[in-house]
């Protein structure tokens, strides 16, 4: 029950991937703590879209964009909704990877919540099971407003759900 509750007085993490409040008419509000928080969210990616403009297979410039249904446990009702932009900006041939900046947005009834990160994956390919990743909450707007964390997140078996722990204040 106390899981429950910090989630519907403050937010969670995506997706990804975030953080969220529940909506509706439950009156919830984000409070203003400098004492960190931690919590456990799943974004279920129903949107994958590769931008190659020159079909020549992933390189510099190229972008992966997914949109994400985010939910307080796996395959639970949908709280926000999360849409992330992955740009390639260094491949190493050398070690057969590239790196990605990742911008990330995370929509609730309440306000938005932003992420920012770099992930190294290997040449070309899209990422699969067992991916982590951590990156860094930056900001956000109504009631998000003043947020900062990081956020470690899993890409679980299925390929398609991401499993997100969130360490966070809001001030």
């Amino acid at each position: 029950m106390k899981l429950r509750r910090t989630a519907i007085s403050t937010f969670v993490s995506i997706a990804l991937v975030t953080l969220t409040a529940v909506g509706g008419s439950s009156g919830a509000t984000a409070a203003s703590s400098d004492k960190p928080k931690t919590l456990t969210t799943y974004t279920t990616n129903d949107s994958v879209i590769v931008v190659n403009p020159d079909g020549a297979g992933l390189d510099h410039g190229d972008m992966v964009l997914r949109k994400g249904n985010i939910s307080l446990t796996r395959g639970g009702k949908v709280i926000g909704v999360s849409y992330t932009q992955a740009e390639i900006i260094y491949t190493d041939q050398t070690n057969a990877t590239d790196v990605r900046k990742l911008s990330i947005q995370a929509v609730y009834p309440k306000g938005k919540v932003f992420y920012v990160g770099l992930a190294e994956v290997k040449l070309g390919e899209l990422v699969g099971p067992g991916f982590k990743l951590e990156f860094t909450i930056v900001g956000g707007t109504g009631i998000y407003a003043g947020i900062q964390g990081t956020v470690v997140s899993t890409l679980l078996s299925d390929g398609v759900t991401t499993k997100s722990k969130s360490t966070y204040t809001l001030k």
